[in-house]
């Protein structure tokens, strides 16, 4: 197994709940609000954190909620 998925509802605030830690979506000028949106959040094995709203991808977030910004499409 790869991760598990959840579903979840974006708060007023653009947060995300999950597990007790609120994943908050980046603005983004394309998606306008994402306010009561249904996404999925992707937890996997290593405790990262992926919020989709398919197919694009919303954010990322270490195990502890912390937003991972940096591009995993260049290699290093």
């Amino acid at each position: 197994m790869l991760c598990e998925q959840f579903e979840r509802t974006v708060r007023k605030d653009n947060g995300v709940p999950f597990e007790g830690l609120t994943l908050p979506i980046p603005a983004d000028r394309r998606r306008g609000h994402d306010i009561k949106r249904q996404v999925k959040v992707l937890l996997h094995t290593d405790g990262a954190l992926y919020v989709h709203h398919d197919p694009r991808m919303l954010a990322r977030y270490s195990a502890q909620g912390q937003e991972l910004t940096e591009d995993l499409s260049v290699a290093a």
